[in-house]
């Protein structure tokens, strides 16, 4: 499944427009379309209830829809762990040392 797909698939579905998400994901009105039935084919149901020119989520789309959200803000998290994990000024650093090279006491 294409996380970018997914992400074309939450923002028909928040707009209830096909063409108006085309227009604002800029992909054009039929490849988006294209998609969306990929999309559905590959989960073996359908997303959207289709009336005139719009859509609304399905029952199968509502549920969809709930999974489609962790799976995009979990793609983020893990982008975002990634990057700080590759940011020269944060992270951590482990430092190690024989016990024998440790701190003497000196006879006095």
């Amino acid at each position: 499944m294409d996380l970018t797909v997914v992400r074309w698939f939450l923002t028909v579905a928040e707009l209830g427009h096909v063409t108006n998400a085309a227009a604002e994901l800029r992909v054009s009105q039929p490849g988006l379309s294209r998609a969306i039935a990929r999309l559905e084919r590959e989960l073996g149901a359908p997303l959207f209830d289709r009336a005139g020119r719009g859509v609304a989520l399905s029952r199968y789309g509502t549920v969809f829809a709930e999974h489609a959200r962790r799976l995009v803000a979990e793609d983020e998290a893990a982008r975002r762990a990634l990057a700080q994990a590759a940011d020269p000024e944060r992270g951590e650093v482990s430092l190690a040392f024989l016990h024998t090279q440790g701190p003497r006491s000196c006879p006095t």
